[in-house]
């Protein structure tokens, strides 16, 4: 969302996210300095900032994870250009975020660090996300737009070589649509919510393959300790002339029944739990590898 101005927009942001609970929020335009360090947004982190300049300046992007949620990894921010990177970690599937504030004045270079940033990481991820304010007018393309641009046209370019789609379908500033969501991951929508400054704020839910688990209780028998002498014992002492008086069938039925009789007193069994996952491999060993992994990242 472009909130112009973060600090004189806390109150309003912090019920926002009280409401929706996204477990990632990009701003743009936070107009922060470097003489701002701390301010407090409450349930939620930061996890990257980039600011325009060191002194006073309305730029500026932010990138915020709910307290709870330990998913998303800043990877490195454009330095001629008001964008950042993160990887998103969901189950086993890594998403490349981008949050992205671009001024209306911004000199187009045909977005020749946009290809260079996505070629750099686009073979190590499973999906692409890139959201923020860009300012950006084409008409038959993003429809509520003042009209085709050759910027809007290479934009569109720059989406269809990397397999990309736009998926906000609302106005979210007046009449026009200049906060974009742009993905290749299929199923993707995005909802335009109420506005904090003149932008409405927009989500995006992703329908990525969740890790199902299933848990099955089973009565399992303990071998080990069994009493095997004493079911030995009561089978030899057994009169097993019977098998002889009536049919095959009744002496395969009878000789079963005396069996299980004696399985069922002499071995010990009990409840044990199961889990069957979608994602077998994905165990307590990999999990620790990954949090092992997330924390490497941090630490650098």
């Amino acid at each position: 969302m472009n909130i112009q101005c973060l600090l004189a927009r806390l109150p309003e942001l912090s019920y926002q996210l009280e409401l929706l609970k996204p477990e990632v929020v990009c701003i743009q335009e936070t107009w922060l300095e470097a003489s701002i360090t701390e301010f407090s947004i409450p349930g939620y982190d930061v996890c990257s900032r980039r600011d325009r300049h060191k002194s006073s300046n309305r730029g500026g992007i932010l990138m915020l994870n709910r307290s709870d949620f330990n998913g998303l990894v800043h990877v490195c921010n454009c330095e001629s250009e008001e964008r950042s990177w993160h990887y998103l970690k969901i189950g086993v599937d890594t998403i490349l975020l981008g949050n992205w504030y671009r001024p209306g004045s911004t000199e187009h270079d045909g977005f020749s660090n946009l290809y260079r940033e996505l070629a750099e990481h686009f073979t190590q991820v499973t999906g692409v996300v890139l959201v923020g304010d860009l300012n950006i007018h084409h008409q038959r393309w993003l429809h509520h737009s003042r009209e085709d641009t050759r910027i809007g046209a290479d934009m569109k370019a720059l989406c269809d070589y990397h397999g990309l789609f736009q998926v906000v379908r609302q106005p979210t500033r007046n009449q026009y649509l200049l906060d974009l969501a742009i993905t290749d991951i299929p199923g993707s929508v995005a909802t335009v919510h109420a506005s904090i400054a003149d932008h409405n704020a927009v989500s995006v839910s992703m329908p990525l393959a969740a890790v199902k688990e299933t848990h099955v209780t089973r009565e399992v028998w303990h071998l080990k300790e069994a009493d095997w002498q004493s079911l030995l014992r009561e089978l030899m002492e057994m009169n097993w002339e019977i098998l002889h008086r009536d049919t095959a069938e009744d002496a395969v039925n009878f000789f079963q029944d005396v069996l299980w009789t004696l399985l069922i007193k002499y071995i010990p069994r009990k409840n044990a739990r199961y889990t069957h996952s979608t994602h077998p491999w994905l165990n307590s060993r990999c999990r620790a590898a990954i949090s092992h992994k997330n924390a490497s990242i941090h630490a650098l």
